[in-house]
């Protein structure tokens, strides 16, 4: 019975999150991004690890601060987010693809709701792509009490990241959901 509760409290939530039924917070999800100077040849625009490495920094900083506008600010706006929340057994996993909006108010949902949120993100692996991008990937563990039950999930992750207007943003993110 306990598990029927918490499974269906998650689900609730994830309908709160991905179906845009409420927007918890308004104001400006604006943030200062990073900015890296370059030369203007390709060689020099492409990211390098340390740009990856300061990126990542930030990353945690804003999901540990739990801070949207901060996020936000990682995010390109035309980002491409996939998310699979992956099922037990043999059940095919759910697929969302969410725009920035939907995705930071996933999050905003998520740490209005939760508490005790503890996150813990594994090293993680940097791979430099041939068209200047940088992907990073990642296994992040998260836990929360959702609704007074013990809840969390493992997320494994990859970023791949590029320079929009000189700044270093997320162009696309990847997550296979293991919720618990």
């Amino acid at each position: 019975m306990i598990a029927n509760k918490k499974q269906h409290l998650l689900c609730l939530l994830c309908l709160l999150c991905l179906g845009g039924a409420m927007s918890l917070y308004t104001g400006s999800l604006h943030a200062e991004p990073l900015h890296v100077p370059r030369g203007d040849t390709d060689q020099r625009n492409a990211l390098t690890r340390s740009d990856g490495q300061q990126f990542f920094q930030r990353y945690q900083a804003a999901l540990n601060a739990q801070a949207p506008e901060r996020l936000a600010a990682l995010i390109a706006e035309d980002a491409v987010l996939h998310i699979a929340l992956v099922q037990p057994g043999d059940e095919a996993p759910q697929q969302f693809t969410l725009p920035r909006h939907r995705f930071l108010q996933h999050r905003r949902t998520l740490w209005h709701f939760a508490s005790d949120v503890q996150q813990h993100f594994e090293t993680p692996r940097y791979t430099a792509h041939a068209d200047g991008t940088l992907e990073i990937g990642f296994t992040e563990t998260e836990r929360h009490k959702l609704f007074g039950q013990d809840a969390g999930q493992r997320n494994e992750v990859k970023l791949t990241l590029g320079q929009r207007d000189g700044a270093i943003v997320i162009l696309t993110l990847h997550s296979n959901s293991h919720l618990w």
